[in-house]
């Protein structure tokens, strides 16, 4: 009996280092920050909503410039007029 491999699926491949370098500066700028709220102010000194906004705003703004700033995965399996 002779087993097969199934063909790659073409939608999938590496995770692109874009999204990569995105999501960990979005997990790394989170736990910063909740550190920071934690452990540097000390308690109800900073109302709640400025807390939500500065999260929102830091978080938003690191996972912007990590994507932005990471290098393109190149992708040779794409037609030239694609990549």
């Amino acid at each position: 009996m002779t087993h097969s491999t199934p063909d790659p699926d073409p939608d999938t491949g590496p995770v692109e280092t874009k999204v990569t370098a995105a999501t960990t500066a979005a997990v790394l700028s989170s736990l910063v920050v909740w550190a920071l709220d934690e452990y540097a102010f000390p308690a109800d000194t900073v109302p709640g909503v400025v807390e939500a906004a500065v999260v929102l705003l830091v978080t938003g703004a690191v996972t912007f410039l990590a994507g932005y700033m990471a290098k393109h995965t190149r992708r040779p399996d794409l037609p030239a007029a694609e990549r």
